[in-house]
């Protein structure tokens, strides 16, 4: 049988109350810390809504809606889906088409169509995964702080040619 003073003493040789006693101040940091970390963006997004009248992500939800109706879709390609991640004034939409025409019709059509509304080709941008290719590929332009991707897959030997439309704005990207 154990005496009581290693009964209850822990690894680190303190007592157990005071073991208790540091972890319980610790918790309330934790969850204030929690809290704090939740709070401040809706405070911080709430407070930009008042002084600029409306809240930051829901002006950059416009303004990048208002970029995709901007561009005349490619004819004869279906949406398939559709989506966005924005947060605090900052994020992407984007846009999944399928279509019969060839990769190359498509990457033509868009170039020629982005170029029209003031978009600057950038470059050629080649997935990898693990550092090896996986097929996909983007085609990157910029216009000011925005960016554009047309997202396709060189490997596909199917009938349809699948494509994306991404549009996307970042602060501290320099593109």
């Amino acid at each position: 049988m154990l005496s009581k003073a290693t009964e209850r003493e822990d690894f680190l040789g303190m007592d157990t109350v005071e073991l208790f006693k540091l972890l319980k101040i610790n918790w309330r940091r934790i969850v204030v810390g929690i809290i704090i970390f939740f709070l401040m963006p809706l405070i911080f997004d709430y407070g930009l809504k008042i002084y600029y009248g409306e809240s930051p992500t829901e002006r950059l939800k416009v303004e990048l809606t208002d970029m995709y109706k901007e561009l005349t879709q490619l004819p004869g390609a279906v949406l398939v889906s559709d989506g966005r991640s924005l947060k605090h004034g900052e994020g992407s939409m984007y846009y999944n088409f399928s279509t019969e025409r060839s990769t190359q019709e498509v990457l033509d059509y868009y170039d020629q169509e982005l170029k029209k509304k003031g978009w600057v080709f950038k470059d050629v941008d080649i997935g990898k995964e693990w550092g090896e290719p996986t097929g996909m590929k983007s085609i990157r332009y910029t216009r000011g702080k925005y960016l554009a991707r047309i997202y396709y897959d060189e490997t596909k030997q199917e009938d349809k040619t699948t494509y994306s439309i991404f549009l996307s704005f970042y602060r501290t990207i320099n593109y």
